[in-house]
Order: C-alpha cells, then sequence, then structure tokens
C-alpha cells in the first residue's frame, strides 16, 4: 500500500478559484466547471477517490443533476459541494452523503436560497473571470451594509427582492452598484463596486477556500500518517 502513489482529490472549479488556480492546482487534480455527464466520465476513468465541486455550467450547457452526484457515490467517491454549483447540489443531496462546505451551503440547506440563478454568473471562458455579479453576493454585500447601520431592514428587504428579480445574466457591478446608489445616498459607489467584485468580500470565493483548505488538510495528514 505504501508503494501505490496518492491520487489528488478532483477539483471542478472555475470563476471562484480562478484567483488562486495556481495554489489549488498544487493540491488537486484540477478541472474546469463541472457540467452534464462529467462525473459519469470520471467515476470511468479512476477508481473511486475524493472530488469536490465549486463552479459548474449553467446556461451554456445541461448543468449536472442531483441523479449524477448520486450516482457518483454509489460508485464509492466521496463527495464535497461548495461555492456555486456544488454549494446547490450538496444541499439536493445531503440526505444521500454528499457533503456541503460554507454559506451558501447552509443558505441553499436551510432554504434561505432556492435556485441555481442565485449563484448562476456569466463568466470569461479564457480566464475564468466573472462578468456579472451572483445573487448571493449581492445579499452578501447588503448584509455588509446592514451590519454597518447604513441601510434599514425594511429598505435592504425591498432592494433584494427586486435585485433578485432581476435576471442572472444581466446582474453587471455597476448595474447593480447604480441601483443601490439610487436608494442609499450614503455609499460611495466606488466602495459598493469593491464589496461586489473584489475577492476579499467575494462569498463564493470563501466558501471555496474554505472547502479546498478542510480538504487539503485531511489528505496531507493522510499521507503524514502512511510514513
Amino acid at each position: 500500500m505504501l508503494l501505490v502513489p496518492r491520487r489528488k482529490p478532483v477539483l471542478f472549479g472555475g470563476p471562484s478559484v480562478a484567483s488562486s488556480i495556481q495554489q489549488y492546482r498544487k493540491l488537486f487534480d484540477v478541472r474546469p466547471p463541472v457540467q452534464r455527464d462529467d462525473l459519469y466520465e470520471l467515476s470511468e476513468q479512476q477508481r473511486p477517490g475524493c472530488a469536490l465541486i465549486i463552479d459548474g455550467l449553467f446556461g451554456s450547457a445541461m448543468a449536472i443533476s442531483p441523479i449524477e452526484c448520486i450516482d457518483l457515490m454509489k460508485r464509492g467517491w466521496l463527495l464535497y459541494g461548495a461555492s456555486s454549483m456544488g454549494a446547490l447540489r450538496a444541499a439536493d443531496c445531503c440526505t444521500m452523503g454528499m457533503m456541503g462546505v460554507g454559506d451558501i451551503f447552509n443558505g441553499f440547506h436551510l432554504g434561505y436560497f432556492h435556485s441555481d440563478s442565485d449563484v448562476a454568473v456569466k463568466y470569461d471562458a479564457k480566464n475564468y473571470s466573472e462578468i456579472t455579479v451572483p445573487y448571493v453576493q449581492v445579499d452578501h454585500v447588503v448584509s455588509i451594509l446592514k451590519l454597518q447601520e447604513r441601510i434599514p431592514y425594511a429598505k435592504a428587504r425591498l432592494v433584494l427582492n427586486a435585485l433578485k428579480k432581476m435576471p442572472w445574466h444581466d446582474r453587471y457591478p455597476t448595474l447593480i452598484a447604480d441601483h443601490l446608489l439610487e436608494l442609499f445616498k450614503g455609499v460611495k459607489r466606488e466602495a459598493l463596486l469593491e464589496y461586489l467584485t473584489s475577492d476579499q468580500y467575494s462569498l463564493k470565493r470563501k466558501d471555496a477556500r474554505m472547502a479546498t483548505n478542510l480538504i487539503a488538510r485531511y489528505y496531507s495528514k493522510k499521507d503524514m500518517d502512511l510514513i
């Protein structure tokens, strides 16, 4: 057993890991955002192992289904989900053994978030940079402003309800920032754009780091135990 090479956990990532892809590439077998049938191909390519779903295609291709996730686990795979499509499918399949990590997963699991469109974004296929802002980030920004006591609770709910109705592919950062500025005069546009687009405040990236660090820590410990 000591002579068997340790296989890296498989990571399906895109926009949520784009800023730190080189770090993750050292720890994981990094693959593009997951789409329909990718998990079936994975189970045919490799013996059972560990897989983490972060991002998945939505709109431009068929999304993975809960059944696909369940079938992978039935074949002996340990399956985690976080941040984006992974969080959504982990909430769908947690009773069947899929493990979710992070605030976005908890939001889906508890029913605060409901649909694919809550995490969906348009992104540049070349470098996975996000072109639009997911609703989960808009909700996160409003929460930040509420904690700063800059937005009354009732008005915050009205804002979120209005932005939730906006089509996911139309949620451009400048459009959302301008919309918020019309309602809340005390907030600067530059600050809003920073909250909406920077790595520092990204809820998806925070959850992605949490999930990858969790898996990397235990796989590193497992390797040390074999020495």
